[in-house]
């Protein structure tokens, strides 16, 4: 897979290799369900936690007790009762861990919760009034633009898939492009390496990698945001490398 500038924009393609990687993997791990988030504030509060690195929100969502007190001190109610909201969620941060970043990501929630798109006093309103599933794009940017820009691709996709709001987006984050580097040699013309935020800042970057998998997606029957949640769940193993290390000696003997 790479992605070339073509006429001032991005063409990403793939190879048939790249696309009999992505079916290999719908085969064999592609049934499961995506889980929907009940809790949409939570999910919200997530994705600034994750921001940079998401090792401290795993770690903190994998003690249910202390989850759960911290979704309580969280809580858009808890949060609006405050008189000084950041400085009381710097001190929750400090306490429960959920990020490295605690004053940037405090700064970051303490103001979205005032913006009329977000919140109408204690009831979140960020994900009214959305486009139909269908218009992914668009359900994007309005998320984006109501947050005034403090979410941007990466993390409005993920938030979309977590929600359902929309299975047709991937969340490009390190997992995502690490996959692509290593199992698909991803290559950026003119770079000998592509970083991760340099994908995630560059909207028609961003984009052109997005078609592509898509494309690879619609030809083998699995959803954008099932291979997105794929990648999430077994990258941390060794399942993937498995999968299509045996595909690629099962070919070879092919041949």
């Amino acid at each position: 897979m790479r992605t070339v500038l073509y006429n001032s924009d991005y063409k990403t393609v793939h190879s048939p290799e790249d696309a009999e990687k992505i079916r290999a993997l719908a085969e064999k791990l592609g049934n499961e369900p995506i889980e929907v988030e009940q809790d949409q504030w939570i999910a919200l509060i997530a994705q600034f936690c994750v921001m940079g690195r998401a090792a401290a929100w795993e770690k903190l969502t994998n003690n249910p007790n202390q989850f759960e007190d911290f979704k309580k001190a969280v809580s858009l109610k808890k949060l609006k009762e405050q008189d000084d909201a950041y400085n009381y969620l710097r001190d929750v941060f400090e306490l429960y861990r959920p990020t490295r970043f605690y004053n940037k990501r405090a700064k970051d929630i303490a103001e979205i919760i005032n913006l009329p798109e977000v919140a109408n006093g204690n009831e979140l309103v960020l994900f009214r009034d959305l486009p139909p599933k269908s218009d992914y794009n668009e359900i994007r940017n309005m998320v984006i633009k109501r947050t005034k820009g403090k979410l941007k691709m990466k993390s409005v996709s993920d938030l979309m898939i977590s929600l359902g709001l929309s299975k047709d987006v991937i969340a490009l984050d390190t997992r995502v492009v690490k996959f692509l580097k290593k199992h698909l040699d991803y290559r950026l013309e003119g770079l000998e390496k592509v970083k991760t935020s340099r994908i995630q800042t560059n909207k028609k970057l961003y984009l052109s990698i997005e078609n592509d998998l898509r494309e690879i997606c619609d030809h083998c029957r699995i959803e954008l945001g099932t291979l997105d949640r794929v990648i999430f769940r077994y990258s941390s193993t060794n399942v993937i490398d498995y999968l299509l290390n045996q595909k690629a000696v099962r070919s070879k003997n092919k041949t």
